[in-house]
């Protein structure tokens, strides 16, 4: 314990002298204020020096705040964000330093606008462009040939071939001057062929129609290209001989829609609807099925009927082939008999 008192009184004399060092050496090293800063963009520079009387006096001027300290640490800056010397929209304001006296006054300065008008965009990847793929197989535009058909008037001719050659043994296509592309079968015992163009179909139709031979047994003609069909919904059903009702239906069709009156338009059949309602399958000619091809209604008097294009199928259920009904299938053979028997 006695030598415990000497001991602490030397311990208390080093860190006196310490501290006294460390005093010494803190006012060696102070650092003078910060000058004022100096930023690179134009639209912010250092404010001028303003008085006590000129900052109380003015309503408009930025509010100030006096820091004790001489400089302002440096804010750490986030991850990804832009430095302070490229300006973005929609950042903080900036801190514009100025010295007044012995202190350093700061103000706040409105950051600046971005122009965006000349913002240069990201640039293109480099690279080879990518190629348009084409397809591999172009298909080419079908031929406009002309063709006539021949059809049979009487049921001596049984089939197509038959037909054939007769018609190869009465005309003489050189004869005629003539060239015929193709001779196909066509339905009802027909056939189908193709000129090379449609002078030469002309001849052959007036060969076939004025042949002594032929005129009764065959006719020729031009293929009638199909009329559109549209099937109009929920027709009121009308009591009356069938013509004078689809006569007097079609007439108020025309004058209700402003179709002129030899437009080409003609009832195929009528399907039963729901309770005391009909739908009603109508043909009209190309050009006035394009005038209303884009409506879904069409008027009628003072009210107006539902109509979509009909696009129904038609096949024969005895032959069971497309294209014909049943009235006028010249098949000798009923396809699907067995299979009635069988049920």
């Amino acid at each position: 314990m006695k030598n415990l008192r000497p001991l602490m009184s030397a311990i208390s004399e080093e860190f006196s002298q310490l501290s006294a060092r460390l005093e010494r050496v803190e006012a060696a090293l102070a650092l003078p204020p910060v000058a004022p800063v100096e930023t690179s963009l134009p639209s912010i520079a250092p404010m001028p020096p303003q008085t006590e009387g000129q900052a109380t006096g003015s309503n408009d001027s930025l509010p100030k705040v006096v820091l004790s300290q001489s400089r302002v640490a440096s804010k750490r800056r986030k991850q990804g964000s832009p430095p302070h010397s490229q300006p973005r929209e929609g950042i903080a304001p900036m801190v514009v330093s100025q010295l007044v006296g012995e202190k350093a006054l700061y103000s706040v300065a409105v950051a600046p606008k971005m122009d965006k008008q000349h913002l240069v965009g990201p640039a293109a990847p480099l690279g080879i462009p990518t190629k348009q793929r084409t397809p591999s197989v172009v298909l080419q535009p079908r031929l406009n040939v002309p063709t006539l058909l021949i059809q049979p008037k009487t049921e001596d001719i049984a089939s197509s071939a038959q037909l054939k050659t007769l018609l190869e043994t009465h005309i003489h296509p050189l004869s005629l001057g003539i060239k015929i592309v193709t001779c196909q079968p066509a339905a009802l015992r027909g056939v189908i062929v193709r000129l090379w163009s449609p002078e030469m179909v002309t001849l052959l139709e007036t060969a076939v129609n004025s042949h002594p031979a032929l005129k009764d047994v065959c006719e020729a003609r031009v293929p009638r290209k199909r009329q559109p069909q549209i099937i109009i919904y929920d027709v009121p059903v009308t009591s009356g001989e069938r013509e004078d009702v689809e006569s007097a239906f079609l007439q108020k069709l025309r004058s209700s829609n402003n179709f002129h009156e030899g437009s080409d338009m003609k009832v195929v059949c009528k399907k039963p609807g729901k309770g005391p309602y009909q739908h009603w399958l109508l043909a009209m000619a190309p050009g006035l099925y394009n005038c209303i091809k884009d409506c879904t209604r069409l008027y009628f008097g003072f009210g107006s009927f539902k109509f979509k294009e009909y696009l129904e199928p038609v096949r024969c259920y005895k032959c069971l082939k497309f294209g014909h009904l049943r009235a006028k299938c010249s098949a000798l053979v009923e396809s699907c008999k067995p299979f009635l028997q069988g049920m």
